[in-house]
């Protein structure tokens, strides 16, 4: 058995915000932690954290705003102690509302947030009502839920929710927002159809409703996207941080400003087919010197994952990353010379800058 030994409460709070935002506990972002409620968990997970990994986690108990955590494995070693106060935004009590969630265009997109909101919140902490065109989309998708799910047509799922996701096709987006005008009362709409602005999100929806337009990525669809948001002129703090939290069950997600969100098409709306078009080329290259195909696309495919996921967790510019690897005289700067001669870092800058123009094109 590992050494048990006390760590500095600075290190187990880092370590206690981790934790809670990956067990996510909290319910309904609107409600205050219960004055008394508890989690117990038995869990087998590994994430990284600064740097550290942590596992193994015994028990977890949450009370008002503090986490106490016992048995904690921190790189192979046993560390207990107490975390002190954490901000109320990083702690989900597991008694308190149920948040209400509407998804109006059952597609892949759509079906994706949900399952990652579902799994984020557990079954007790969701209620769902689903709408589309396609009665089969709907079937599909309640299938995958195990939370409570209603459906309907577009103006009952509205009025069952306090969020609306908007994942229909941009074309459809005009008369749905009208019909759902006329829905009584106000709440949020999470748009993620592309190429729609805010101000006509708002103009469609009426002078009550709040709306959020956002920009998510086809990751999403096995959990690791990258999406941002913007907000609209009515929409508050806490709906900025329900977008977030939303977005952000199927990988990460950012605020920024609608006249942003054409250059965020360009980078990561689109950058997944650059990425792809590079996997397929150190394929291609491998496959040249003799790889079979198939060990070759798993080699390329796994390198730019492990290189992102370098990036992401030490935190270093990836020009630090890549000097590490290079060595004087060596094979990686010999090929290094060639992606300079022929291109790749302006190509690239490029294909970001046509798809954020065309993006804004489509939008105007």
């Amino acid at each position: 058995m590992p050494q048990s030994e006390q760590c500095g409460s600075h290190e187990l709070q880092l370590l206690a915000v981790q934790l809670v935002r990956s067990l996510n506990l909290m319910q309904n972002l609107d409600q205050d932690p219960p004055t008394r409620g508890c989690l117990h968990a038995t869990i087998n997970l590994r994430r990284r954290s600064r740097g550290d990994e942590f596992f193994g986690i015994k028990r977890v108990v949450v009370h008002r705003s503090r986490v106490t955590a016992r048995s904690m494995a921190i790189n192979g070693r046993t560390v207990q102690g107490k975390i002190g106060a954490l901000a109320q935004s990083d702690i989900r009590p597991t008694v308190c509302g149920m948040l209400k969630l509407g998804l109006i265009g059952c597609g892949k997109m759509g079906g994706a947030l949900l399952r990652g909101v579902e799994q984020a919140l557990g079954k007790g902490g969701l209620a769902v009502a689903l709408s589309d065109v396609m009665p089969e989309a709907v079937n599909g998708l309640r299938k995958c839920l195990t939370c409570r799910t209603i459906t309907g047509t577009p103006e009952e799922v509205a009025a069952a929710s306090d969020v609306v996701i908007l994942a229909v096709k941009p074309g459809d987006v005009k008369p749905l927002c009208e019909a759902l005008s006329e829905v009584k009362g106000a709440r949020l709409h999470l748009s993620i159809a592309a190429g729609v602005s805010i101000a006509n999100l708002e103009t469609w929806l009426g002078p009550r409703q709040r709306v959020i337009r956002s920009m998510p990525n086809t990751p999403a669809l096995v959990g690791v996207g990258a999406a941002a948001f913007a907000r609209g002129s009515k929409a508050t703090t806490k709906d900025a941080a329900m977008a977030k939290k939303i977005l952000g069950a199927v990988g990460t997600a950012d605020e920024v400003s609608e006249k942003l969100l054409d250059a965020v098409t360009g980078l990561s709306g689109s950058g997944p087919a650059y990425v792809y078009t590079v996997i397929e080329a150190l394929a291609d290259g491998g496959v040249l010197m003799g790889l079979p195909r198939a060990t070759a696309l798993t080699l390329a495919a796994q390198t730019v994952a492990g290189a992102a996921e370098m990036v992401l967790v030490t935190g270093k510019h990836p020009a630090a990353l890549r000097d590490e690897v290079t060595s004087p005289g060596g094979t990686t700067i010999a090929a290094l010379e060639q992606l300079e001669r022929h291109g790749l870092r302006n190509a690239m800058i490029q294909a970001v800058r046509a798809a954020a123009e065309k993006s804004k094109a489509l939008g105007a």
